[in-house]
């Protein structure tokens, strides 16, 4: 992350997990990059890029189909007993998006976290 540091804007949220078996720690972490876009990125150093109008347009879909959660297909990373999801949080009315949750899974650890998103700033 520190060698990312650049591109950051707003740090959103940031969460980790250990797997004490084999030593390691895996993140996610969710900022707002230089030119406002949300950012998804995860320790594997692979993120993806989310500006309004995606974002808008993951809604309308959200919206079509009646649901309140849709996972980030390509935020989601599965190696062996790691795995890292991202998860749309939708108002249940107005289908607008107003969080993800963060799901950091290793062999011996979970964490899980909701973070808000502030969809004024991203442009």
């Amino acid at each position: 992350m520190k060698s990312n540091q650049s591109s950051i804007n707003e740090l959103l949220g940031f969460v980790d997990a250990d797997d004490c078996e084999s030593d390691e720690r895996i993140y996610m972490a969710v900022y707002l990059n230089k030119e406002n876009a949300l950012v998804i990125r995860n320790s594997n150093a692979m993120f993806y890029t989310y500006e309004r109008k995606i974002l808008r347009t993951i809604e309308f879909n959200a919206k079509q189909n009646k649901t309140t959660e849709v996972l980030f297909d390509q935020a989601h990373y599965q190696y062996y007993t790691q795995e890292n999801k991202a998860i749309a949080l939708f108002d249940p009315e107005t289908y607008m998006l107003y969080a993800i949750r963060l799901e950091v899974s290793t062999k011996t650890s979970k964490t899980e976290e909701t973070i808000l998103i502030p969809m004024d700033k991203i442009k």
